[in-house]
């Protein structure tokens, strides 16, 4: 069975094994060693949306505002106080940073899938994965009329 590969995309580098790969009937998800095929003409939406992760955000605010009100205080020295202003900065970077949420509605369930990477390369994907459905449905549409005639 040869199926025609349209695309594919890869949302994290490295080590990651995850892909998502767009056929001409189908939708290919791999994520967290779990495989998910899913039917285009069954798609009723797809979202994707970069999504901040507010405890780090929350967490890393707090840290670097009590520290530095207790370093300019003098509650405690310096250097562990830079220290710990530091970590709130990397809270603070990792809560803005966040994670890309992949949304996906079919005609029988949902699903959401968490993705680290860049989110322009992976919009690009998923306007491609619409452009697809909506070429699949107005195909199907025109069969359909085709047949009634």
């Amino acid at each position: 069975m040869l199926v025609e590969l349209i695309e594919e995309y890869y949302p994290e580098k490295g080590y990651s094994s995850d892909y998502l790969l767009l056929t001409a009937e189908t939708l290919e998800i791999k994520h967290h060693s779990h495989r998910y095929i899913l039917p285009l003409d069954q798609i009723e939406s797809i979202d994707l949306r970069h999504i901040r992760l507010l405890f780090y955000y929350l967490a890393g605010g707090f840290t670097v505002t009590l520290s530095l009100i207790a370093i300019l205080s003098y509650f405690i020295s310096p250097l562990p106080g830079l220290l710990l202003v530091l970590l709130g900065i990397i809270g603070l970077y990792f809560g803005l940073k966040g994670k890309i949420s992949l949304q996906i509605s079919t005609t029988t369930d949902d699903y959401v899938f968490w993705f680290s990477g860049k989110y322009p390369p992976f919009l690009k994907f998923i306007n491609a994965v619409r452009h697809r459905i909506i070429m699949q449905s107005a195909l199907n549409s025109e069969n359909l009329n085709l047949t009634e005639e």
